[in-house]
């Protein structure tokens, strides 16, 4: 049974001007909140997802953890209430970021939600691999902007000659 946990993100600060808050929405098979350590980590096949169409941003894994920041706290007659933010999800274990027509396979991925960026890695040997419409690249580590699209594509340095891959179609007629 999928637990699912929603969680209001609250990117800005009220004001008339300010855009409304991103909400991210977590599933998977188990969820755990630790409040001293303020992180949320979901297991089996955990997924989170935020923002609509070509906005929606994807990310999948065999555990995600997600980061939170204390934001301000209330004292009410009875008790304290505090509000957090989450800043960030680490993904391990066959991830898989998309966005659009963008899609990433990893082991290990950290996404930044306020500046919208991740860095996706591979721990076991193979390559991370990022397929932008016919398009792929394959190297070691990546570094995504998904506002900008930009990618950057680093080899295994610990490798006597480290190189990446791209695969450019030519094909018109899929593009």
């Amino acid at each position: 049974m999928n637990i699912i946990l929603f969680i209001v993100i609250l990117m800005t600060t009220c004001n008339a001007a300010a855009p409304q808050a991103e909400k991210v929405v977590i599933t998977a098979d188990e969820m755990q909140y630790q409040t001293k350590e303020n992180i949320s980590i979901a297991k089996g096949n955990a997924r989170a997802e935020s923002g609509e169409g070509a906005l929606k941003k994807i990310l999948v894994g065999d555990v995600l953890t997600g980061y939170f920041e204390k934001k301000s706290s209330e004292t009410t007659a009875n008790s304290e209430v505090t509000q957090s933010k989450l800043i960030k999800i680490e993904a391990k274990g066959n991830v898989v970021l998309t966005k659009g027509d963008t899609l990433v396979q990893a082991d290990h991925c950290i996404y930044n939600i306020e500046k919208e960026n991740a860095v996706c890695s591979t721990t076991s040997g193979k390559v991370v691999k990022i397929t932008h419409l016919n398009h792929q690249l394959r190297g070691y580590k990546i570094e995504i902007d998904l506002k900008t699209e930009q990618y950057s594509l680093l080899p295994d340095s610990t490798m006597k000659k480290p190189r990446v891959m791209a695969l450019i179609s030519t094909d018109k007629k899929s593009q």
